[in-house]
């Protein structure tokens, strides 16, 4: 297959407007390999044009594969080096150093990693921070102590010291290698930036940056080779970003001596110059490309290009950003094709447009929503209260945001605060990651929402383009059916494209499953609305073109009337449970494209299919029906694994056995276990079985009865009879972990994945139980005319303020939403508050530790530490910290307070409980068992003896306690309130239970007189109990009203009346 069209000529300003490219190549196979010009060449060549003849300095910081380690005693251990980066001396930079950089664990964790991989002659490591500050004036001793506390760790400060620590220890018999690693010196970091901020809030003016290396020091029996070095440092460190420090930084100035700007002679080499310059520059440039920009600057501007135009051009005028392919006229075999892709697309938006309010607009869409009553600050923008307000909102969906862990959340996925989401991506009682359909609620006060599901079928495209796309929109659709939506026809999607659309059949092939998808969701009544397209999916390597597997993802979007009309896929009836499964395939079984077929490294022959379109209409809206009517308990779409893996996936969720009685009807038992056939299983209790049936039959969709739901653990399969599998849940359910345990290992502590991965095998439902029933606020509190105020207060970073405010909404205060800036200008002060809240998040991006940025803005602050002492003592208020704000409150010393230990007792910093690392090593986000104990604490009056579920998300949420006495004292007066609990509500240690490691549990702390609580996990974030993802039928709720959580928020109503 090939496409070949004349090249419309344009003019200069068309092509600077990016306006014209319509010839598209779909046969040229031009992958070439990239040169890694990262930091530019050292030349001394002259230049028309640009920058040349810079001399070039020794440089600390070495971008090269073969890096120097600094040995023990300010020796170093040679390696070849390559040209680096020149640097200047330019302002003084100091350094502190602090042990440990890894804790002793994740240490010894590493430690066996480098015996495995580079040599077992290595016999220990030791680690340290250094702190490499730069400043523009001389900084005073009072400030340096500022300098100081924000560096330590507030009860070890004995191990942070102007001089290594590393470079202090030997052991005898032992040679000694430091190697250094960090971020490269062209750039100030994120890190730099957030940690500069703090020092600017405390009056460190000095600081200009602040960056960060990790410092090795590995003992071994022998001395180490240059390449075992070498393979270490590659081990610690990101070659992207960060490079080896081969001696002690003395200035941040660096000056990158770039490649000089050259021309290209294009106007006397033609094609041949692009060719060998693209080579050179690694820009990617095809056949097409190559063609087209010979022809413009040759032909129509006349000129030679330079090196950073064609450079920008490989850019910003790329595929990606331009949609050049999509866009382009196409032509195949020879017969050019009558509309573009992008036409294809956007015809599905002009045949259904329905509830569209944006389409095709910078990767985002929107539809209609629904008038809601959200909580809104009454003058955005300034200080001031939050209340309800009336309007119209929309559902807004991205389909892409280029982001990446960044400076506000520095853990992936943390940036999601989850306070409005209704459905997590884990189910059941032991919240296994299953979910079919993501659901979001609008507001706090009303029920409607969205709801969000993705279906992609990549492998079955290598055997039928069309295939794959039909399949896509199917799985997607089999996805979002679980959750009601106000129509079928209101689904709109995002459609992300991924092809080396340009080598040969390729670009066909993705014009075929275009047409497909097109047609298929035309008939279906909905449209896309957006999307994406990476074109380029082909990389030069080893002598071959390596590409990926043509794809297409359909992301699903549309409204919901009732979040909570939401089916997840855990078995939930026990022995009271019927299977159903609704086949869209009609009793075919094609094994193409299926995971069976890729274990057996295969691909197979007939890829399963979307035949009949208007029957997946009617299955969706049949079971919408059923949903709406409350008919179903719990629904999973059949897709990777076949029929098998959904029903088993259904019994590992639910924890629950099932025994399955199949039909072969003349299939091989493969066929009729793993094929990967569009359908759907449903679980349906015993006394609702008749009606569903007879709704289904009239509707005319068929389903046959497969199987029944037991409570003794165990599953069976069998298929004519003939039982093929007798076998433990818990078993199966391991083997089904196995691989996720295994790459959880290489992010988290493996001793944990181990507790977690055999606490697994003997897992039962929560013994959750309340000794009180949840109900609404009173309404003589909710219609009060004066309510008292609680400020909802936050820092640059922070985030869940909006549901902390509506919980404390709910519970009848008037919340009002404070930031950090307001108190440091005077623009409002905590005189008119009965209650504050400090919010979770990460302030400062977390950086010098969580929270220690936002304590030093109060502390180093004395009028405003002031001010937060004198509302501290006030007899009539309260104070919350959750999360980062527990945090904030410890090192505040607010919890357990001065009469019980800590920064306001006898023993100061060193003593006071802290909140570290997670003993995983890594940020956590789970829904966690709890249990309340008796306590002073006011906000949980009338909640003891309860064990519940709360979200809990952090990073650093280990409660640490230096002082032994301190927690002496605050077990012996109660103060620890809440503690994290087994399924039998027993307080633990045990990993994944206690998410953190804390001692006996500990997940909060109160001050003897019960005023100041701070807690790690996160009530807010699950005061309705629609933001329960799990809870036991036993349970005296309303899914629709209040949880157990919001009992907290009016306590602290009662309280202040």
């Amino acid at each position: 297959m090939s496409g070949l069209k004349e090249i419309t000529a344009i003019t200069e300003a068309d092509f600077l407007q990016g306006t014209h490219r319509n010839t598209l190549f779909l046969n040229g196979n031009s992958a070439i390999k990239r040169k890694n010009l990262l930091w530019g060449a050292l030349s001394n060549q002259n230049s028309k044009f640009g920058i040349s003849n810079r001399k070039s300095v020794s440089l600390k910081c070495c971008a090269q594969s073969k890096p120097r380690a600094v040995v023990s005693g300010d020796k170093t251990a040679s390696v070849d080096e390559q040209p680096n980066l020149s640097e200047k001396p330019a302002q003084e930079v100091v350094h502190f150093y602090r042990i440990p950089l890894l804790q002793d664990s994740a240490a010894a964790e590493l430690l066996k990693s480098v015996q495995k991989k580079i040599s077992n002659q290595i016999v220990g490591l030791k680690t340290e921070h250094c702190f490499n500050i730069g400043l523009d004036s001389r900084i005073s001793t009072k400030k340096l102590e500022v300098l100081k506390w924000l560096l330590q760790e507030t009860y070890e400060p004995e191990n942070l010291g102007t001089e290594s620590f590393l470079e202090k220890k030997k052991q005898k018999g032992l040679k000694a290698v430091i190697v250094e690693v960090g971020p490269r010196l062209s750039f100030t970091t994120a890190w730099s930036a957030n940690a500069v901020s703090i020092c600017r809030v405390c009056g460190l003016t000095e600081v200009t940056r602040l960056e960060r290396s990790r410092r090795y020091l590995l003992f071994s029996k022998g001395a180490l080779q240059d390449n075992q070095i070498n393979d270490f440092a590659a081990m610690v460190h990101d070659r992207m970003t960060e490079c080896v420090y081969t001696e002690k930084l003395t200035s941040f100035e660096t000056s990158v001596v770039p490649e000089e700007v050259r021309f290209v002679p294009v106007m006397e080499n033609g094609r041949k110059a692009l060719e060998e310059i693209n080579q050179e520059m690694g820009l990617a440039f095809d056949e097409q490309d190559l063609q087209y920009y010979t022809r413009l600057f040759k032909e129509d501007i006349k000129r030679n290009p330079t090196t950073v135009e064609l450079f920008d051009i490989a850019q910003s005028n790329s595929e990606h950003s331009r949609h050049w392919f999509f866009t382009g006229k196409i032509v195949i075999d020879g017969k050019p094709m009558v509309r573009t892709l992008m036409q294809i697309v956007k015809s599905t938006l002009q045949a259904n447009p329905n509830n569209s309010v944006i389409g095709f607009k910078d990767n985002s869409s929107a539809i209609k929503g629904f008038p809601v009553k959200q909580l809104r600050p009454v003058q955005p923008g300034s200080r001031c209260q939050l209340s309800e307000s009336s309007q119209d909102l929309d559902v807004l969906f991205t389909a892409e945001t280029h982001n990446f862990p960044c400076a506000v959340a520095p853990y992936p996925g943390a940036e999601t605060g989850a306070g409005l989401v209704a459905q997590q991506q884990t189910v059941g009682p032991l919240q296994i990651t299953l979910a079919d359909v993501a659901v979001i609620a609008q507001t706090y006060t009303d029920l409607t929402g969205g709801a969000c599901a993705i279906g992609e079928q990549p492998i079955k495209g290598l055997l039928n383009p069309k295939a794959m796309a039909r399949l896509a929109v199917g799985e997607a659709l089999t996805n979002l059916v679980w959750a009601k939506v106000t129509s079928l026809s209101h689904v709109k999607a995002s459609g992300n494209w991924m092809y080396a659309a340009k080598l040969d059949g390729e670009g066909a092939a993705m014009y075929d499953a275009a047409t497909a998808l097109a047609e298929a969701m035309i008939e279906l009544g909905i449209a896309i609305d957006g999307g994406k397209d990476s074109l380029s999916m082909a990389a030069y390597s080893g002598g071959e073109v390596v590409k990926a597997p043509g794809s297409l993802v359909i992301s699903v979007y549309v409204t919901c009337p009732d979040i909570t009309k939401t089916v997840t896929p855990d078995l939930k009836l026990g022995d009271d449970g019927i299977l159903l499964h609704i086949d869209l395939a009609k009793g075919k079984r094609r094994l193409g494209g299926s995971a069976l077929a890729q274990v057996f490294d295969q691909v197979g022959n007939e890829s399963p299919d979307l035949e009949d379109v208007p029957y997946l209409k009617r299955v969706f809206e049949t079971v919408q029906d059923l949903i709406g009517d409350e008919l179903v308990s719990t629904g999973h779409d059949i897709s990777d694994g076949g029929l098998l893996v959904c029903t088993l996936e259904m019994s590992f969720a639910g924890n629950y056995g099932i025994t399955l009685d199949l039909n072969s009807e003349g299939n091989s038992l493969f066929q009729t276990l793993f094929a990967e056939e569009l359908g759907l299983v449903l679980e349906v209790s015993k006394s609702n079985l008749d009606t569903v049936s007879k709704k289904l039959h009239d509707a005319g969709v068929s389903a046959e009865i497969i199987g029944q739901v037991n409570s003794s653990h165990s599953v069976e399969i069998k298929v004519d009879g003939l039982t093929h599998l007798n076998e433990k849940t818990s078993l199966l359910r391991d083997m089904w972990e196995e691989t996720s345990f295994e790459l959880e290992k290489f992010q988290r502590l493996a001793s944990c994945v181990e507790s977690e991965k055999e606490g697994l095998k003997s897992r039962c439902e929560p013994l959750w139980k309340l000794s009180f029933t949840p109900s609404l606020t009173d309404e003589k509190y909710m219609n009060a005319t004066s309510k008292p105020k609680v400020a909802v207060i936050r820092e640059e970073g922070s985030n869940g303020d909006r549901e902390m405010s509506a919980a404390f909404y709910a519970a009848g205060f008037e919340p009002w939403d404070v930031t950090m800036s307001d108190l440091i200008n005077g623009a409002i002060s905590l005189d008119e508050f009965r209650g504050i809240v400090f919010v979770g998040g990460f302030s400062y991006a977390d950086v010098l530790d969580s929270a220690k940025g936002w304590s030093a803005s109060i502390r180093f602050n004395q009028p405003l530490l002031n001010q937060f002492q004198e509302f501290y003592k006030r007899p009539d208020t309260f104070s919350l910290g959750v999360c980062n704000g527990c945090q904030l409150m410890a090192l505040l010393g607010w919890i357990p307070g001065p009469q019980v230990g800590g920064v306001h007792g006898a023993g100061g910093d060193p003593s006071q409980p802290r909140f570290v690392h997670n003993e995983s090593g890594r940020f956590e986000c789970r829904f966690s068992s709890v249990t309340i104990e008796d306590s002073p604490a006011i906000m949980l009056k009338g909640m003891e003896g309860s064990t519940l579920g709360v979200w809990a998300a952090h990073g650093e949420g280990r409660a640490y306690f230096p002082d032994d006495g301190v927690l002496d004292r605050i077990l012996h007066s109660h103060l620890a309130p809440v503690r994290y609990c087994d399924d039998d509500g027993n307080p633990t240690e045990v990993y994944p239970f206690n998410v953190n490691g804390s001692p006996l549990g500990v997940a909060a702390i109160c001050s003897p007189d019960g005023r100041h609580l701070a807690m790690m996990p996160h009530p807010e974030r699950c005061f309705l109990m629609w933001q329960y993802p799990w809870y036991p039928k036993n349970w005296n709720v309303d899914k629709k009203g209040p949880s157990p959580w919001l009992k907290m928020f009016q306590n602290a109503r009662e309280w202040c009346s």
